[in-house]
């Protein structure tokens, strides 16, 4: 509120991980949570559950960089994919193994590029979430995956007891920049200045 002071609003669920904004008309929202997603099309005035009894345990929602009919989420139990706004998702796992995964990012450079950190590595998709594809990475969760507002090619991964790992060719190749063994669950790349990030976890803060 303008005076500084908080009110509730939106529905009263569980465990909510993250909001996703739609790019260019912010009355419509969406919160990724344990209970699946919720979404309202008009600043929280009214809202909607758009996933099914079966959706659970969603950690994040990011739009396309190119289509915002188009978005992703990421699960416990597997990816998801909206072609209509986050009005509808079904699951997108063609070329996956396992279905763990906590974090991913639609390339800003690349519209239908989405990276995806799964628990034993990292993937892939180029065409929209339809398909994906392994990169090389360690056989490590990935907890955390964010890109650079600033230069697109830069990515930051965090890991649980494989420290954290960058990318400056668009998440193509990964390099090890902090070896530490602690768990690690948060990531930013600061809006200004590509070359200041930080991470942190449990029992080792930032």
């Amino acid at each position: 509120l303008p005076s500084g002071a908080w009110t509730h609003t939106g529905p009263r669920i569980l465990g909510v991980a993250s909001v996703a904004i739609h790019p260019t008309q912010p009355a419509v929202k969406l919160i990724a949570s344990a209970d699946g997603i919720v979404r309202t099309p008009d600043d929280g005035q009214s809202w909607r559950k758009t996933t099914g009894w079966n959706v659970g345990d969603v950690r994040a929602i990011v739009f396309d960089s190119g289509n915002t009919d188009l978005l992703y989420a990421a699960t416990m139990w597997g990816p998801l994919r909206s072609a209509d706004g986050g009005q509808n998702w079904t699951p997108t796992r063609q070329g996956l193994d396992r279905l763990y995964c906590q974090t991913l990012v639609a390339d800003r450079a690349q519209s239908g590029r989405v990276l995806l950190g799964m628990e034993h590595g990292l993937y892939t998709s180029t065409d929209a979430a339809l398909t994906w594809e392994r990169i090389e990475f360690p056989d490590a969760t990935v907890t955390q995956l964010v890109q650079s507002s600033l230069q697109p090619s830069l990515f930051l991964a965090a890991t649980l007891g494989h420290g954290t790992w960058n990318s400056s060719d668009g998440g193509k190749t990964w390099s090890l920049i902090d070896p530490i063994e602690a768990n690690l669950y948060a990531a930013t790349l600061a809006p200004h200045d590509a070359a200041l990030m930080a991470t942190g976890g449990w029992e080792t803060g930032v």
